[in-house]
């Protein structure tokens, strides 16, 4: 890396070099200290890349992935933008960064920036679920169940393979007014997705209003329909529950537990990428949107 900075260094400052080899030069340049993590640097040379026309889109695309691999969401949108006005449709990415200092915002406590940035992703791409699932948690936040349910409804109506993220708490809004059609939603919830986060809401829920056998039978039909270690994971975690006396039980769910966890995973579209942990932005690729809200065996199991 030294020894290509240097030499690309000393072309970009000869005072004879074409602008044409000059520029390419410092595209050389600005890659040698990308690939070194010398982001400072490697900014510094693309904004000065920016400059030189026809190498507009590369330097702001370089500063964007610059920015983002940084956390600076705003400089981040800035460069979208700048790439938007040369052609680029970044609406899908600009939203997740409004998601990004909405979430910062949130961390902070200051809600009402926080609703701001979120508009903000909404007029970029009014679709997003992240964006409408922050929505109606800040809504539900200031006491608004209304604006929380419509934002959540909007999620089932245009982007509903992310149902498992929010039929928990949409399932507690609505018994708040009839138990019943809460659970008959998080019934309807499991029977379209298959997702064993929407089963765990279902029987804890149904345990917790009164009716732990009937949250045993539920889990157990569950199996029946979509077996994996997850959903028996489950259905194990609520017998012990109901059994606490019972060691057996007890020995199978905390195995079941643990197994299930080690290959209960969410899949990149894109890479392949393998994660834990549900996230927006997969940290293989780098892409947004690529990981389905369903784990590996679940996707396999509504393929059957």
């Amino acid at each position: 890396f030294d020894r290509a900075i240097r030499i690309h260094s000393f072309l970009v400052n000869r005072a004879e070099l074409p602008e044409k080899e000059r520029a390419a030069a410092l595209s050389e340049l600005a890659l040698d200290y990308l690939k070194a993590g010398m982001y400072d640097r490697a900014e510094s040379a693309y904004e000065s890349l920016a400059l030189f026309k026809g190498r507009e889109v590369e330097a702001h695309e370089a500063l964007m992935h610059i920015y983002v691999t940084e956390h600076e969401w705003k400089k981040a949108i800035d460069a979208a933008q700048k790439l938007s006005g040369l052609g680029r449709k970044l609406n899908h990415e600009i939203s997740h960064y409004y998601c990004e200092l909405a979430s910062l915002s949130r961390l902070a406590k200051d809600a009402s920036r926080a609703m701001q940035y979120t508009n903000a992703a909404l007029e970029q791409n009014p679709d997003n679920p992240r964006a409408l699932s922050m929505s109606a948690d800040l809504a539900l936040e200031a006491g608004d169940k209304e604006g929380a349910l419509e934002a959540w409804n909007k999620i089932e109506e245009v982007q509903s393979e992310y149902l498992p993220l929010i039929a928990a708490k949409k399932a507690d809004v609505l018994a708040e007014a009839d138990q019943q059609a809460a659970l008959a939603y998080l019934h309807e919830a499991f029977a379209k997705t298959g997702s064993v986060d929407v089963l765990k809401a279902a029987v804890q829920r149904i345990a917790a209003w009164g009716d732990p056998q009937a949250a045993s039978g539920f889990a157990a039909e569950a199996l029946k329909k979509s077996p994996s270690l997850s959903t028996l994971a489950v259905m194990s975690s609520i017998k012990a529950k109901a059994n606490p006396r019972d060691e057996q039980v007890k020995l199978l769910a905390d195995i079941t537990a643990r197994q299930s966890k080690l290959v209960s995973r969410y899949q990149c579209r894109h890479c392949g990428f393998l994660a834990h942990t549900f996230c927006w932005q997969c940290p293989g690729c780098e892409q947004w949107d690529t990981f389905p809200p369903l784990r590996v065996d679940e996707v396999k199991n509504k393929r059957r």
